[in-house]
C-alpha cells in the first residue's frame, strides 16, 4: 500500500530521569518502568497501528514519533491540514517550501494564532506538516494518514520528501501517564477520495448532526460598531422580505470587554434578551459570539482575576494574542481554575437559558491549550476544553471558531474551516508577512476548497460569509459571485452579513436563489494552476463548477453534453452545448446543470443557483408531470423538462408543447409558483 513503517521513538521522564527507546513496528518491548505495545492491523486497503503505554509508575512524557518510508514522485501533491480553523490549508507540490511567519509579526503576538510558536518551521523545499490528519495523491489516489483520538495529545505528520520520509509526531510533551493508555490511534488508507474519508471517520465513529442551516450575522458589515437598533433593523428587513433563513446572530461588540460576557454595553438599552425575544418574534432562532477561553486587557477579568489567567513558569500571564479592535493583547484563561469554571458556567446558563440563545458561535478557543500544564499535553488540555463547552451547552448548538479541527470533531454542530473573508480579494502585506491566518477572501475560499471533506463527516463546514452588497465592500462583481457559489457548494453554514433592505431587485434576486441550502455530494475537484473544476450532485442532479482562483484569464472547454446555466443576478438562461470553449475572467465562476439523458427529466430552472435543486417533487405518468418547489424556494419560477419527444403534455394539469432545442432534443417550459 506504499506506506513502510519502520520504527518507534518515544523519550519520557521517570523520576525526574530521562529515559528513551528505539522500537520496531508490531513487538512489545520493556523499557525502564514502561511496556509499549507498537502493532498494526489489516484494514480493508490499509492499516491501523496503535501505541499502548503500560506504565509501572507515572511518567511525563516527551517525545512519541513513527518513523514511516513512503516513495513521493515529483508530480505528488500533499494536504497539510492547519493548525487550527484559519490556517492554511491545502495541497502543496512536494517540492513547495512551507515558510515561516516574518519576525516583524511576531512583535504583535500573531503567531500565537499559529501552531509556528511551539513548531518548528525549517523553511525548505519538500518539508510540510499537517495536522490530524493528511493525504498524497499518487497516481489517481489518495493516500490518507489520520488520528482518530487527539484526546491525549495533536497528532502532526512532518513530510521529508526528498528522504522518503513521513514522520508521525504524538505531540505529548507535558502528559502524565500513570495508568494504561492507547497514546496513538492512526489509520492509513488508500484508494478514491470518498472512500477514504469515509473510512476514516467511519473507523473514528464520527457523524454530523446537525442539518444545512442559512443566517445572517453582524460581523462581517458592522465588525465591533454594532447596537441594539442595528441588529433589530436587520431582523426587520429580513422579516418584511420574508427571508427563509434559520438563524439571526450577534457578533463581537455587545459586550463592554472581551471576557466580560454578561456587562452590556449601553447601546443595547432593551438588553439581551430581549433582542434574543424580538428575534424569535419574526421567526428566527438566535445565536450569540462569546470567546470563552479569553478575557482582553480593559476587561475586569484581567484587572481583578489575575488567578483565573494561565500563567507561564515565572508566573506572568500568558498573551494568547493581539487584536487592534480591542485593547491590544488578550489572554488565555485557565480552564481548570474552579473560579473559571464557575464563571463560564454562569455564562453559558445566562445565555443560553436566561437569555434563550438558540446558538453560541465560540471563537478564539485555541487559546485555551496556549501551553502544556497540569500534566497534560496541549492535545489533551483543548480536548478537556472542548468536553467543557459541550456540557455547558447542554442541547444547545456551538459553532466552533479559531480551533484546532481534530480536537472539535464530534464536539460542535458547526466549525469554521478557513480564515476569515475580507472586503477584498487578497491582502497582499499579510501573504508578504507569511500570516498563515490571514483575514482575506481568497484565503478564506482556498482552506473551505481544500478542507471540503469535512462536511457531514466531522460536523457542517462553516465556510465563512458571502458578500452581496455594494457598499462597504471591495470584491469585484465576479469575486463576489465566486464567494456566493463556493459557499454553497461547500458550506454547511451559509450566513451573510449584509443589510438586505439596501439591495437592488437584482441583488436580492441572486441572493434569494440560494434558497434552499441543500446537502451536496462532491464527486471530484481538480486543481489545474488556478483553475478549479468542481463535478458535485444535489439529489439527483449533477452539477459542474469552474472557478478561476487565479490573476489570469483561463481557457478551456466544456466537457461533453447539454448544459443549462442561470444567472440569478441577471435572470438570463442558456443552453450549452459540450466541447465548447469557455473563458473565465481573473476570480470568476461559473455553474452549470448537466441535463440527464434520462427522460424525462428536470433540464433547467430559474428558482436557484444550482438549476432544479429547488424542486421538492417532479413526478411522471405517462405525458402528465407534477411538480412542486421547496416551500422556502424563490417564486415564480420557470421550469424546463426534458421529454422524448414533440407534442402536447400537461404539467401540473396545464398543457404545454414541446419544443425542439437541439437535435433529438425536446423541452418543456412552464411556470410554478
Amino acid at each position: 500500500m506504499n506506506w513502510t513503517i519502520k520504527t518507534l521513538y518515544v523519550r519520557y521522564f521517570l523520576r525526574g530521569l530521562m529515559q528513551e527507546g528505539n522500537i520496531e513496528v508490531g513487538k512489545e518491548y520493556k523499557l525502564k518502568g514502561l511496556v509499549i505495545h507498537f502493532a498494526t492491523k489489516q484494514l480493508r486497503n490499509g492499516m491501523r497501528v496503535q501505541i499502548h503505554l503500560r506504565p509501572e509508575s507515572t511518567i511525563v512524557l516527551s517525545d512519541l514519533v513513527i518513523h514511516c518510508e513512503f516513495p513521493f514522485a515529483h508530480n505528488d501533491s500533499i494536504f497539510c491540514n492547519g493548525y487550527q480553523s484559519w490556517t492554511e490549508s491545502r495541497e502543496f507540490a512536494i517540492n513547495e517550501k512551507l515558510l515561516p511567519l516574518r519576525k516583524i509579526m511576531h512583535a504583535i503576538k500573531m503567531h500565537r494564532y499559529g501552531d509556528i510558536h511551539f513548531y518548528p518551521y525549517s523553511g525548505k523545499s519538500g518539508e510540510f506538516h499537517s495536522h490530524t490528519y493528511t493525504y498524497i495523491r499518487k497516481s489517481g489516489l489518495i493516500y490518507l494518514a489520520g488520528s482518530l483520538t487527539e484526546k491525549d495529545g495533536y497528532t502532526i505528520f512532518q513530510y521529508h520528501t526528498s528522504r522518503n520520509l513521513l514522520k508521525i509526531i504524538k505531540d505529548c510533551k507535558g502528559l502524565e501517564v500513570d495508568r494504561s493508555l492507547i497514546v496513538a490511534d492512526i489509520v492509513l488508507l488508500y484508494g478514491d477520495e470518498q472512500f477514504v474519508f469515509d473510512e476514516y471517520f467511519s473507523h473514528a465513529k464520527l457523524t454530523s448532526r446537525a442539518q444545512p442551516t442559512t443566517g445572517w450575522t453582524s460581523w462581517y458589515n458592522y465588525y465591533t460598531k454594532i447596537s441594539e437598533n442595528i441588529i433589530l433593523e436587520n431582523v426587520r428587513a429580513l422579516f418584511e422580505n420574508k427571508v427563509p433563513i434559520d438563524i439571526v446572530q450577534i457578533d463581537d461588540g455587545y459586550q463592554t470587554a472581551v471576557g466580560d460576557w454578561l456587562s452590556i454595553k449601553p447601546v443595547f438599552p432593551s438588553g439581551m434578551k430581549k433582542i434574543a425575544s424580538e428575534i424569535h418574534r419574526a421567526g428566527y432562532q438566535a445565536g450569540l459570539w462569546l470567546a470563552p477561553f479569553i478575557c482582553e486587557k480593559k476587561s475586569t477579568i484581567f484587572a481583578h482575576k489575575k488567578n483565573w489567567l494561565v500563567k507561564d513558569e515565572n508566573g506572568i500571564p500568558i498573551e494568547a494574542g493581539w487584536n487592534p479592535l480591542w485593547s491590544g493583547n488578550f489572554y488565555a484563561l485557565d480552564i481548570y481554575n474552579d473560579q473559571v469554571k464557575r464563571y463560564l458556567e454562569d455564562v453559558f446558563n445566562t445565555v443560553l437559558r436566561d437569555w434563550n440563545f438558540d446558538m453560541v458561535k465560540l471563537d478564539f478557543l485555541y487559546a485555551a491549550a496556549i501551553i502544556p500544564r497540569k500534566g497534560k499535553s496541549r492535545g489533551k488540555i483543548m480536548r478537556d476544553a472542548m468536553e467543557l463547552l459541550r456540557s455547558l451547552a447542554r442541547g444547545k448548538k456551538i459553532l466552533g471558531c479559531g480551533v484546532p479541527l481534530g480536537s472539535a470533531f464530534g464536539e460542535v454542530e458547526y466549525c469554521r474551516i478557513g480564515g476569515d473573508v475580507a472586503l477584498k480579494w487578497e491582502d497582499v502585506v499579510l501573504k508578504f508577512m507569511r500570516y498563515r491566518e490571514r483575514v482575506d477572501t481568497k484565503h478564506s475560499l482556498t482552506c473551505t476548497i481544500h478542507r471540503r471533506h469535512l462536511q457531514n463527516r466531522a460536523f457542517l463546514n462553516d465556510p465563512d460569509v458571502f458578500i452581496l452588497r455594494d457598499e462597504n465592500n471591495s470584491l469585484s462583481f465576479d469575486e463576489k459571485n465566486t464567494l456566493f457559489i463556493l459557499n454553497n457548494i461547500f458550506g454547511g453554514l451559509v450566513f451573510i452579513s449584509d443589510n438586505i433592505a439596501n439591495y437592488s431587485s437584482a441583488i436580492m434576486r441572486q441572493y434569494l436563489s440560494h434558497f434552499p441550502l441543500r446537502n451536496k455530494t462532491i464527486e471530484s475537484v481538480q486543481n489545474d494552476a488556478g483553475l478549479y473544476t468542481i463535478h458535485f450532485t444535489i439529489g439527483s442532479l449533477s452539477y459542474v463548477a469552474f472557478t478561476n482562483m487565479s490573476d489570469e484569464m483561463k481557457k478551456f472547454v466544456l466537457p461533453n453534453g447539454i448544459f443549462f446555466q442561470y444567472d440569478p443576478y441577471r435572470d438570463e438562461t442558456q443552453f450549452i452545448v459540450g466541447d465548447s470553449p469557455i473563458s473565465l475572467s481573473p476570480h470568476q465562476t461559473q455553474c452549470l446543470l448537466k441535463i440527464s439523458s434520462k427522460i424525462p427529466s428536470i433540464a433547467g430552472t430559474t428558482g436557484h443557483i444550482f438549476p432544479g435543486s429547488e424542486i421538492e417533487v417532479f413526478s411522471t405518468k405517462g405525458k402528465n408531470f407534477t411538480i412542486k418547489s421547496f416551500k422556502n424556494s424563490r417564486k415564480p419560477i420557470a421550469v424546463y423538462i426534458r421529454v422524448p419527444k414533440l407534442g402536447d403534455y400537461f404539467i401540473n394539469g396545464e398543457k404545454c408543447r414541446a419544443e425542439q432545442l437541439f437535435p433529438t432534443i425536446y423541452v418543456l417550459k412552464t411556470m410554478i409558483g
